[in-house]
């Protein structure tokens, strides 16, 4: 196996094949026209189109968020097969629905939620015993 290592008879040559990397983003993701930009103007424009959204965040970590959801997941999948489907076996769409101010009647009418909340309910007072007759002494 002596001779010139450079040849190799099983390699491919991608010379002469048209590119599959888009030539219109050249000037954009060039760094040194980015870097030349940012010089003159002192801004980098290049950056995420998408605008920042602020708003409510939870004070909770991904795993956190994560077990959340599994919960979540979990007390939907105990729900009658009759609910579930109601909402395509979808989690996420019952809860979706479930958030809406309007819910509480249809979740009463699956029987998923009790039309009275059991902490409301009135409890009906204990029956006292039957009085008893004294029973005559021999």
């Amino acid at each position: 196996m002596e001779g010139n290592h450079d040849q190799r008879k099983n390699a491919i040559s991608f010379e002469d094949s048209p590119t599959r990397t888009l030539q219109a983003h050249k000037d954009e993701s060039d760094i040194n026209l980015i870097m030349a930009k940012y010089i003159r103007s002192g801004v980098i424009e290049h950056g995420n189109a998408n605008s920042a959204r602020y708003g409510f965040a939870p004070a909770v970590d991904f795993r956190e968020a994560l077990e959340l959801i599994d919960e979540a997941k979990q007390q939907f999948d105990t729900l009658p097969a009759k609910v579930r489907k109601e909402f395509d076996n979808s989690a996420e769409k019952f809860l979706k629905f479930c958030e809406q101010p309007d819910a509480a009647e249809k979740l009463i009418e699956l029987g998923v939620e009790a039309a009275t909340p059991p902490w409301k309910q009135d409890k009906p007072e204990p029956t006292p015993p039957a009085p008893t007759e004294p029973t005559p002494t021999p």
